[in-house]
């Protein structure tokens, strides 16, 4: 007897697993980039509660999401976001405090926000249409999904943006666990919020206070927190609490509404330890009153997650790509997962309407995958402060220098920063992303900078090793003191609008670091930065006209 026929499939060019943050943007994207007009997104419960409610102001760095804003903010569970406060023990037992500030440029960006909320905005705004289905299927010879709503035949790419629920991974057989990782989170009503008992705090307990310094990027000390107390409350405030245990308070709804989660990496944070650990551990400027465990809202009861720190073996391949946190998640605690998920998807749409899915796009956005999670692990690592670490020199380091010492601190500032700028985005590309096809620019560069011939260019110590056009202007190479791959970019920025850590009358210079172990050398790096100041002073106009011919 013949086995039944399938039931026909629905043929698409590409479709997209989950209408989360990812897959929105992505839909979005390539529809905005006329990649194709045959996509299709499917979720089982789209604009559903999730958690992620810490939002950084790079996701709406592209003008497209920037024009949602005004939506945004009319959301009721919407809070402004001033920046990201780090409490740890130091030596003595003491609490140290560093606060991290949101850029002058960027308040109202970031925002504190629930993600069910958010996403039925997007959605809306976009007039997306999301097909209510579960996938239950992936025939990976034919690409044909099956789901709970009928099934896809995918003529193109099958885009994975399903988050930790990692859905084509899982059906391929290959996630690995990362690290271990449980967490338990809930939502406390805000009865009275007191910034000023936070100061008192501050000052009774003998805390150290620190801030990091936006425009100059480092920490500087402060006289406890009464200056900073009103902006903290409105912060991502993160406890360091216990080894491998740390929590995150997050202030919903205008600030009258509290995310409180506790992360373990020793196992399962049971009820009664979280609502211990929640009364040993709030953040004294807040008094916090308990919602219901057992109700029907999601801010009715206690959430739990276990072993959601995982890896997919493979980022992407000829029949698919993953997206974000569908790829590798690590860590709840961190606000860059959103930002890091809508960078992603507008590099993939911008990738396909700029020639398709090649062999090498696939290969370099495997490359760049894993490149960002590992780099993001590590920025992780410094938090956690040694809870998991596995090479012996890091630990010493951690040990000697966080654990033991007061350059914690000034280590999360670099990792903190290292973590958002993977979440970067530009209207165009990534501003260090070079043109390789471009003929090579380092001849007239080395005769522009007056650079000694003799035994290579050098500048301070520096030698010059590539100079090549890039999205953001020219984009120098340098090698010396240690650091072997230290990316300098120098770009036309007459309005003052974009970052820089330098500048030159309408040049903007910035730098981005190889992977080099152990701290900058700054003194070398100004130095490099003070003698190119130099060499391009009044003559910005020729500069220029380098990259243009």
């Amino acid at each position: 007897m013949r086995p039944p026929e399938a039931a026909p499939a629905r043929a698409v060019e590409h479709l997209i697993v989950g209408a989360g943050v990812a897959g929105l943007t992505l839909r979005r994207f390539l529809e905005l980039e006329g990649v194709s007009d045959s996509v299709a997104i499917v979720d089982p419960r789209p604009g559903s509660y999730k958690v992620g409610e810490s939002v950084i102001p790079e996701l709406f760095a592209h003008p497209e999401l920037a024009a949602l804003l005004p939506g945004i903010r009319a959301l009721p569970s919407y809070t402004a976001k001033q920046g990201t406060t780090f409490v740890m023990h130091g030596r003595d037992g003491a609490p140290e405090l560093a606060y991290f500030p949101v850029g002058a440029r960027q308040v109202g960006e970031a925002m504190h926000v629930a993600r069910d909320e958010l996403e039925a905005e997007m959605a809306r705004a976009w007039t997306l249409d999301i097909d209510r289905a579960a996938v239950t299927a992936i025939d990976w010879q034919t690409k044909r999904v099956e789901t709970t709503a009928g099934a896809y035949q995918v003529s193109g790419l099958i885009f994975d943006c399903s988050g930790p629920a990692m859905v084509v991974a899982k059906s391929r057989g290959e996630v690995d666990e990362r690290l271990p990782a449980w967490a338990t989170w809930g939502y406390y009503d805000v009865v009275a919020e007191e910034p000023a008992a936070l100061d008192r705090t501050v000052r009774e307990a003998g805390w150290s206070t620190l801030e990091y310094d936006v425009r100059h990027r480092k920490i500087i000390s402060t006289e406890g927190t009464a200056e900073l107390a009103e902006r903290i409350a409105r912060s991502t405030y993160l406890s360091l609490v216990g080894d491998g245990l740390w929590t995150w308070q997050i202030p919903l709804f205008r600030g009258t509404r509290m995310s409180y989660g506790v992360v373990s990496r020793h196992g399962p944070v049971s009820p009664e330890q979280y609502r211990e650990v929640v009364e040993a551990t709030a953040a004294p400027h807040f008094q916090l009153r308990r919602r219901p465990e057992h109700g029907g809202s999601p801010y009715d009861r206690l959430h739990v997650r276990s072993g959601f720190a995982r890896r997919a073996r493979t980022p992407a391949d000829k029949d698919f790509i993953l997206i974000a946190d569908a790829f590798g998640f690590s860590d709840p605690v961190y606000s860059v997962g959103t930002g890091l998920a809508v960078s992603q998807a507008i590099e993939v749409a911008r990738m396909l309407a700029a020639g398709g899915w090649t062999l090498e796009r696939c290969q370099a956005y495997c490359a760049h995958a894993s490149r960002m999670l590992d780099r993001a692990q590590r920025a992780f690592e410094f938090w956690y402060a040694g809870a998991v670490v596995r090479d012996d020199a890091v630990a010493e380091e951690i040990q000697r220098d966080f654990l033991q010492g007061g350059l914690f601190q000034a280590s999360v500032s670099e990792a903190y920063g290292t973590a958002l700028d993977l979440a970067s985005l530009d209207s165009e590309r990534d501003p260090f992303d070079p043109d390789w096809e471009v003929v090579e620019l380092l001849a007239p560069v080395t005769a522009f900078l007056e650079l000694p011939g003799e035994g290579g260019a050098a500048l301070v110590g520096w030698e010059l090793t590539s100079a090549r056009p890039c999205a953001g202007g020219l984009q120098l190479r340098w090698a010396g003191h240690g650091e072997p791959d230290m990316t300098m970019l120098v770009q036309h920025d007459p309005e003052g609008a974009g970052r820089a850590y330098k500048r030159v009358g309408e040049l903007g210079l910035s730098y981005m670091r190889g992977e080099v172990e152990g701290p900058l050398d700054t003194n070398a790096l100004n130095a490099l930065f003070a003698a190119m100041m130099v060499k391009l002073r009044g003559r910005e106009a020729d500069w220029l006209a380098l990259g243009a011919g």
